[in-house]
């Protein structure tokens, strides 16, 4: 197992600034210059990403096309196990965000690989990975090891790592995603204001109470469907 994968985050075809402080932690830690580092895009038009994620440090990008226009977990669980079987990394970096929470720990626990969430320092101390991240709702500092764990996937922390700022010209290769039975359908997309929480109900006119959001809101005891 050598190399390093790291999973692209985008939203509707822009990709998320975390995936290039992704790019630039592999870039610290890899063990040898000769180490290569890929980025994987998934998504109904991967290639469209190509650009954004072809940065200093980037060896390769893989292009990874899937039916579902937006983020779909089983998708992504599906083929992230496929990527890590078929190109056997020793350390996978997804985003610690509301989309790896889908599918990032499924995939360490099918495949018995070492996990850690929330990670803002990670390195190599005497040959092992130790990864730090908070604890006790961050009042300490927890460092893991991942003892005869030959892949590692962990989550980094926003904002913590810095991104590379120089372009590069990688090598693209297209991956073939797996089969995936989805459990989800995505019905529409709202963009939450900076301000602004995002109501579920928005959007729904009239009498809709047997909409599927608005069931899902009556679950919930959501105040309009009270």
């Amino acid at each position: 197992m050598s190399g390093i994968l790291v999973i692209a985050e985008h939203r509707r075809d822009e990709v998320r600034p975390v995936t290039l402080e992704l790019v630039g932690a592999a870039q610290s830690a890899r063990r040898v210059p000769e180490e290569r580092v890929a980025v994987a895009v998934l998504g109904a038009e991967p290639e469209r990403s190509v650009p954004s994620v072809s940065v200093a440090g980037v060896d390769e990008v893989l292009t990874v096309k899937l039916a579902a226009g937006e983020f779909d977990p089983d998708a992504y669980e599906a083929t992230v196990r496929a990527l890590i079987e078929a190109r056997k990394p020793s350390l996978v970096l997804l985003p610690h965000s509301i989309d790896s929470f889908g599918y990032a720990a499924a995939v360490a626990a099918k495949s018995n690989h070492g996990f850690a969430t929330d990670v803002f320092r990670f390195g190599y101390q005497d040959g092992a990975l130790v990864a730090t991240r908070g604890g006790y709702g961050q009042k300490v500092s927890i460092e893991m090891d991942f003892p005869a764990r030959e892949v590692v996937i962990l989550t980094l922390r926003a904002g913590v790592f810095k991104p590379p700022g120089a372009r590069a010209s990688p090598s693209v290769t297209s991956f073939a995603a797996p089969p995936a039975r989805a459990r989800l359908v995505s019905r529409s997309f709202i963009e939450a204001s900076a301000a602004d929480d995002v109501d579920m109900t928005d959007g729904i006119q009239g009498d809709s109470s047997e909409h599927p959001r608005c069931r899902i809101a009556k679950t919930i005891g959501h105040p309009r469907m009270r």
